[in-house]
């Protein structure tokens, strides 16, 4: 089994699409549904989609998702995460044989990265 598309149901559109596209390097482009505007991009066999959450109808606050994404780099996707607007909760570390790290996203979802073997 695998995913091959994540629906992100976001308050905050626009940081939500800076920390993702800047993250994961993904561009993303505007994509119009119901009067609403929504953001797609696709990297490695996923796309994300960027959702309003009013659209999507979810009423949490906090942890709407919590993905743990395979990467290349951790270390880099971490950093590049932070610098893209989330918030350390978890740097770089061993962790069960695997290097590791999570951030919180601009809509306090918390985001993990492993990294593959």
């Amino acid at each position: 089994m695998r995913v091959d598309k994540l629906t992100i149901a976001v308050d905050d559109m626009m940081a939500m699409k800076d920390f993702y596209s800047g993250t994961f390097q993904i561009e993303f482009t505007a994509v119009e549904l119901f009067g609403n505007t929504l953001y797609q991009g696709s990297k490695d066999g996923l796309t994300i989609l960027l959702c309003p959450k009013t659209l999507a109808g979810v009423e949490a606050d906090i942890n709407t998702i919590q993905p743990r994404f395979v990467v290349k780099d951790v270390a880099a996707t971490f950093h590049r995460a932070v610098e893209s607007g989330g918030k350390s909760l978890t740097e770089v570390q061993e962790y069960d044989g695997e290097s590791v790290a999570a951030v919180r996203d601009p809509d306090n979802n918390s985001v993990e990265f492993v990294e593959a073997k």
